[in-house]
């Protein structure tokens, strides 16, 4: 998967249902078997369809901003964090994908 390719406006897509769904809660029961952000690993996330990681990157992104209370964001912010979180999580599979998220910069 190539992370670079995503835009905002996919991964915007993707978190409200538009595309894809995301692939990371049992599929028995969709929606409803709760899961830890915190948990999901940078493999996780990569060996997703294209659209899925755009929506599990997208809400990883968003927690990460809203825990360190950063409510102001750019499409630009998103995009950049987005790529460098798949630069990070291409030669760390094991690490939790979250950790890939750094303070926002604008």
């Amino acid at each position: 998967m190539n992370i670079r390719k995503l835009s905002p406006m996919s991964a915007v897509l993707a978190s409200f249902g538009l595309i894809g769904s995301v692939a990371l809660a049992d599929h028995h029961e969709a929606g409803n078997e709760e899961f830890d952000l915190t948990g999901i690993t940078c493999w996780e996330v990569l060996t997703l369809e294209e659209e899925e990681a755009a929506y599990a990157l997208l809400l990883l992104y968003g927690y990460s901003a809203g825990q360190s209370g950063q409510s102001a964001q750019t499409g630009r912010m998103i995009e950049n964090a987005i790529a460098a979180s798949g630069e990070i999580c291409g030669g760390n599979p094991d690490m939790p994908a979250l950790e890939t998220f750094g303070p926002s910069e604008k």
